[in-house]
């Protein structure tokens, strides 16, 4: 991080003692109860006012959502970065709508399903490939996804109590591997981008802990032709799967936010957070080249040494230059599973 910067953090969950409270780059934690969007937004409003911020960044789609419904205001008392339209936001939050417009623009071919139309008119369906998922039409990081190995499994599949059964998909399983494309994006236009791709093999439905930053132009092609029908502004995400069957790139989610391996982008060359403050300061030059190479999103000292990985290509460099957020989040996770050896059944 640029000394030039100093951080402050507005959190609106409240936590008492977040990993990153202890930063060395923080300049102050502030802890904000709001559950109402106005609330949040006055707030946010407060708190750049006592700080006297020049710019704000959201970090959660929710707060993106806010600033972006309210910019005029927001660049009353401070400078925002590049956010969607809102409605484009809405759009790409939700994975229903999100397939729905793809495959009206003919970008996926595969018509989405809702698990409540399968469970009204099973016939309909009986022709899915199989295994398929289930996956909710909000959230991230693999919650709620479900594994599902055949039709008689579907029909007997209950939704979790946080999963309503009109808001879940029903998608066939895509046999490959998982890429993605990472971006800074202006009215439909890449400023900035670069391609990770999953070397892991992983197996749970979740982002990839050891990615390779590759270049791969028909790849680029595909999200700068989605960007571009989107008039997508802000930065983004998306979510990749190779179909090693039909051959081509399928898109699975679109993640209007900063992402788990952004560490591994600024590695590979491009800091995406200090781009995103120049286009809200109008500073700076962008940069857009980055190197083809592995990274490691991991802490695991024993992991490094065992595959011989080195240390500039994990977390750990940058941990070694802050390291009482890492010893935080140690100790939350000897806590846990010492509750969970003490407690078990």
């Amino acid at each position: 991080m640029n000394d030039r910067f100093v951080i402050h953090v507005l959190n609106l969950n409240n936590l008492l003692l977040p990993a990153f409270r202890v930063s060395k780059y923080v300049k102050s934690y502030i802890r904000g109860k709001a559950f109402e969007d106005e609330n949040v937004f006055l707030l946010i409003k407060k708190t750049c006012e006592n700080i006297n911020a020049d710019i704000i960044i959201p970090v959660k789609e929710k707060t993106v959502r806010i600033v972006a419904e309210r910019i005029d205001n927001c660049l009353e008392f401070t400078h925002v970065p590049p956010v969607p339209n809102p409605l484009t936001l809405e759009l790409v939050r939700n994975k229903w709508l999100l397939y729905n417009w793809l495959y009206e623009n003919k970008l996926i071919f595969e018509k989405p399903i809702r698990l409540s139309d399968f469970r009204k008119n099973g016939k309909v369906n009986q022709n899915l490939r199989y295994p398929i998922l289930i996956k909710p039409f909000w959230g991230s990081g693999g919650r709620g996804i479900t594994y599902i190995k055949d039709l008689n499994e579907l029909i007997n599949y209950q939704a979790g109590k946080f999963f309503k059964q009109e808001e879940l998909l029903v998608q066939t399983f895509i046999p490959g591997f998982d890429i993605d494309v990472s971006a800074l994006v202006e009215n439909g236009e890449i400023l900035a981008y670069n391609i990770p791709k999953d070397i892991a093999g992983k197996k749970k439905l979740a982002y990839s802990r050891s990615i390779e930053f590759l270049h791969n132009e028909s790849l680029l092609n595909y999200a700068a032709k989605i960007f571009k029908k989107l008039e997508y502004t802000g930065i983004a995400h998306l979510d990749f799967r190779y179909d090693e069957d039909d051959k081509v790139y399928k898109l699975i989610d679109f993640n209007a936010r900063f992402w788990s391996s952004l560490l591994g982008s600024m590695n590979a060359g491009i800091n995406f957070p200090l781009l995103y403050c120049q286009k809200a300061l109008k500073t700076g030059n962008i940069i857009s080249e980055y190197r083809t190479k592995k990274y490691y999103v991991t802490n695991n000292l024993i992991k490094i040494l065992m595959h011989g990985l080195s240390f500039k290509d994990t977390e750990v460099q940058y941990n070694l230059k802050d390291p009482l957020p890492l010893l935080i989040n140690t100790f939350y996770w000897v806590i846990f599973y010492l509750k969970k050896l003490l407690f078990r059944r």
